[in-house]
């Protein structure tokens, strides 16, 4: 496959929760190619999908949730997918695919709060820009750099959780969501 200049984005899909006999879940709302890009003011609860697109179709990459496994799942669409574009990707499907296959995070447990969609994607694109930095001709470039802070910002509330509240099992996430207020109150003037 020849190399080509592949527009990278993300969805939003809203969450839908649930009582299952093992205790809550979480999934995504609805299958196949979002229809809607999503509000990235919704962002925090919702379902992150990758979206790779050149003009003459899509690669959609996601975490999937397999009965508290994680799995990395891909589906190719002979069409663009709309998406909130960050970035531009030189290279192959075939290097995504690659990338998808053999994400750190494949047969790791699932966690709502530290292991789930919002850490996979920055993990891939963490993977991604590397790949694209050593390996000529591939290259990574930000586009869009507010959408990119976003999604790299994850991070940044997971570690302050962590340093903050440490591995706290009760009342999980009210602790998560105040750590999430606190880094919003000092990080992001606009919330």
């Amino acid at each position: 496959m020849s190399i080509q200049q592949i527009d990278v984005g993300i969805v939003f899909r809203p969450l839908e929760t649930g009582r299952t006999s093992s205790g809550s879940s979480m999934r995504a709302i609805g299958h196949g190619p979002p229809s809607d890009p999503g509000s990235v003011k919704n962002r925090a609860f919702s379902h992150w999908i990758l979206i790779f697109s050149t003009p003459s179709g899509s690669l959609q990459v996601e975490l999937d949730n397999q009965y508290g496994t994680i799995v990395s799942q891909l589906r190719a669409f002979p069409h663009k997918i709309r998406a909130h574009n960050f970035a531009q990707y030189t290279g192959t499907f075939e290097d995504i695919r690659y990338l998808s296959d053999n994400h750190p995070m494949n047969g790791d447990t699932y966690s709502k709060t530290k292991n789930n969609c919002q850490h996979w994607v920055a993990h891939f694109l963490n993977s991604l820009r590397s790949y694209g930095d050593n390996y000529p001709p591939r290259n990574f470039r930000v586009t869009n750099y507010a959408v990119y802070e976003i999604i790299l910002s994850v991070w940044k509330v997971t570690n302050m959780f962590k340093s903050r509240y440490g591995n706290v099992r009760t009342s999980y996430t009210k602790v998560f969501i105040s750590a999430l207020r606190d880094y919003a109150k000092r990080f992001l003037k606009f919330w």
